[in-house]
């Protein structure tokens, strides 16, 4: 017996909260005296679900990494927005109910040999 895969429209009425995403991009050439690429962000409005880290959770995970305040980030594998394909990665940040947070670590779950949804790690940078 084999298990049946979930439809994408399933993952989309899941994935329902309104959240901010502010795309990090990256100049292509330095544009300082160091030779540093200047640092831009793109906001996005996209579907998905932060859920809090809790207490039990940080029992359970490693000390010193997680905090009280971080939370996962739970997004399907890429949003088409205007004509253009966007993947939530390392480095950008989210906005969900005025907390800001930055995306840590990005984790893809697959049904069978294709990505179905994927949970970010967010370290809370803001917000009350």
């Amino acid at each position: 017996m084999s298990i049946k895969s979930i439809p994408r429209w399933q993952y989309r009425k899941l994935l329902k909260h309104d959240i901010t995403l502010h795309k990090l991009t990256l100049s292509s050439i330095g544009d300082d005296e160091y030779d540093q690429k200047q640092e831009s962000y793109t906001s996005y409005s996209i579907k998905g679900e932060v859920q809090p880290i809790t207490l039990e959770e940080l029992a359970r995970l490693p000390p010193g990494i997680y905090k009280e305040g971080d939370a996962w980030l739970y997004v399907l594998p890429y949003y088409i927005l205007k004509g253009e394909t966007i993947v939530v990665e390392n480095d950008d940040e989210i906005t969900c109910e005025d907390v800001r947070y930055m995306v840590e670590r990005v984790e893809d779950h697959y049904q069978g040999n294709n990505i179905v949804w994927r949970r970010c790690y967010l370290k809370r940078v803001s917000g009350e």
